[in-house]
């Protein structure tokens, strides 16, 4: 989960709109460096899957290599108000330490409904 927040916070980084998949790589990198590049592209196809991306392919006509390339990554509303819950550091660390070992093992919208109601309850909103 920590590189999902990651790669969000480096995509809302750029220019809001689309980023290209080597800045990402390259910035992902510079946040945590053990993470390989597959298994940032890998989280790319989950972030995507979820709702949370949109990747953007071409055909890729050179010889020799893939049929299509990532040429382009966007943010979607989803991922907007994931991150906009995950950005806060201390929020993070108390939805980190409420899971538990299940932190990494939660899907998407039950970590948000967890960010969502650390949130509220600093706010004293519920």
């Amino acid at each position: 989960m920590d590189l999902v927040r990651n790669i969000l916070k480096v995509l809302e980084q750029g220019d809001g709109l689309t980023s290209a998949p080597q800045y990402v790589l390259d910035k992902v990198g510079e946040l945590r460096v053990e993470h390989e590049r597959l298994t940032v592209l890998g989280h790319l196809h989950l972030m995507d899957d979820a709702g949370l991306i949109t990747l953007q392919w071409e055909e890729n006509e050179r010889w020799g290599s893939d049929p299509m390339e990532l040429v382009a990554i966007r943010m979607r509303w989803q991922g907007y108000e994931f991150l906009a819950a995950a950005m806060n550091d201390t929020v993070w660390r108390k939805a980190q330490e409420v899971a538990g070992g299940l932190f990494k093992s939660m899907a998407i919208p039950t970590l948000n409904m967890l960010l969502q109601s650390i949130i509220k309850g600093e706010l004293k909103l519920g």
